[in-house]
This record gives C-alpha cells, structure tokens and sequence, in this order.
C-alpha cells in the first residue's frame, strides 16, 4: 500500500493553525500577491535563497515557493538541501528589474516615502540626487519627499533622457532616479549611455509605472518545478499533472 502525506502536496486540509508557505523573492510584493490566492497558509517572505535553511528551521513550512527569473536556471546545487517540498516558479518581481538592468533598485509608482528612503538609506553617503523624469508632478512628490527626510539633499530634476546625461556630466550625482518610460531617450536607454561612459559607477534607482517583469515573462517565458525531498509517489504525479492541465486546456462547460 502507498504511505499517505498528510494534507497532499499543494492543498492542505483545512484545520485551527493555519499551515506555512515560505515564498523567497526580495520584492515583498510577490508575497503579498501569493497570499491573495492560498487563504489556507500563513505566507512568510525570505529575502535570499541563502537565508531558506534558517528560515525554514525558524517557521517550520510545509512548502517553500521559490520565485525564480524567467530563462535563467536554478541554484538549488549550490545550496543546503531543503528537507520540504520545493515548487520554482516565475511570477513578477521587481528583483528582475533591478538583476536585468543592473540597478540598484526599482520602485512601482505611486512612489511611497518609506519605500524610498529605505532604498536610499541602504546605499548609504548619499547627497548630490539627480531625478530624471518627464512627469514634472513626481519630480515635485519625490522632491518633497527628499525635502522632507532628515538627511539633507541636493537635489535637482531633468525631464528628458538627453537632459539629464547632461546634467550628469556637468555635475556628478551620488544617485541618479530614473524614469524607465521617457520620450525621445528612454530610461533604459540612459542606462545604456552611462555604461558607456565614466557615468556607470554612478548607483540609479528605477521608477517604473510599467509592466517590465511581466514583459521579461513573456519574452522568455516561464516554468514550473516541483522538488520533493523524498520524491513524488506516482499517483500524486498524476494529481500535478490534472492540476496542471486543468490550467493548460480549457474545460468544456457542462
């Protein structure tokens, strides 16, 4: 007779404590988005894949969910092994923004100040702020709120691409905010231009109203992987496979 896991592999009975699914990205915001479609787990946030072991000791999961880049291959070798299940999947994240552009760090507007503070605050010996936007109305919000904090800023705008590489080479900043959507010379563009030039040391944080990562999924799609630390009987295979298919092909209405 097959040995039975209690509570299946993805939907757990229901019971008084509700069971645990540790979901690893840094962008808090893919936890936030788990947790509004798995009502029967407490959903934790890990920040790094190197911080899985001891949080997995700390809140005793029953399933990790590791958000994964599209296209680019797991590190699973490279770490402790996990001791339960393990399911890699590509759902949107900022983090992609940040490892494919190689910023800093990317925020969604509407900007928030606590967001942006904690950002700048993390780079650490920041003075000379050059935003670069052509919303002139979240220059001024972002300029009240650099205004506002307790460090004091030098703060100055551009509202185009071709501007604001100017105003960077007549005065070097020490962090560079950026518009990903410009006309003319777009953001990522701008980029582009730093790294050409003694511009690319220069740390930027990205402000996007855009659906960047959900672009990266559909330019190198996604994939799901299951990692089982003692494998997967075979009717529970099957049961993945109806879930999965149950997605995949349309079901006709009775």
């Amino acid at each position: 007779m097959q040995p039975s896991r209690t509570g299946g592999l993805f939907e757990p009975p229901l019971r008084d404590t509700p069971y645990c699914m540790l979901v690893v990205d840094a962008d808090p915001k893919v936890a936030t988005m788990v947790n509004r479609h798995f009502d029967a787990f407490d959903i934790v946030g890990v920040e790094r894949v190197e911080q899985l072991t001891e949080a997995i000791k700390i809140h005793q999961p029953q399933i990790v969910l590791w958000n994964v880049p599209p296209a680019k291959r797991s590190r699973l070798d490279n770490i402790t092994p996990v001791s339960v299940p393990l399911i890699e999947c590509s759902l949107p994240s900022q983090t992609w923004i940040t490892e494919e552009l190689e910023v800093a760090a990317c925020l969604s507007k509407p900007i928030t100040a606590s967001e942006l503070l904690a950002e700048i605050e993390r780079l650490g010996h920041i003075h000379e702020v050059l935003i670069i936007d052509d919303n002139r109305g979240l220059c001024q919000l972002v300029t009240r709120i650099l205004e506002s904090a307790q460090q004091t800023f030098s703060l100055r705008c551009a509202y185009d691409g071709n501007d604001g590489l100017q105003a960077m080479h007549s005065q070097r900043p020490d962090l560079v905010l950026l518009d990903l959507i410009m006309p003319d010379l777009d953001g990522a563009q701008v980029l582009e231009a730093m790294r050409k030039t003694d511009l690319k040391d220069i740390p930027v944080i990205l402000l996007t109203g855009t659906n960047f990562a959900e672009d990266l999924l559909i330019q190198h799609g996604s994939r799901i992987v299951i990692n089982h630390p003692d494998g997967l009987y075979p009717a529970e295979v099957l049961d993945c496979l109806h879930a999965i298919t149950n997605v995949l092909v349309p079901q006709p209405n009775p």
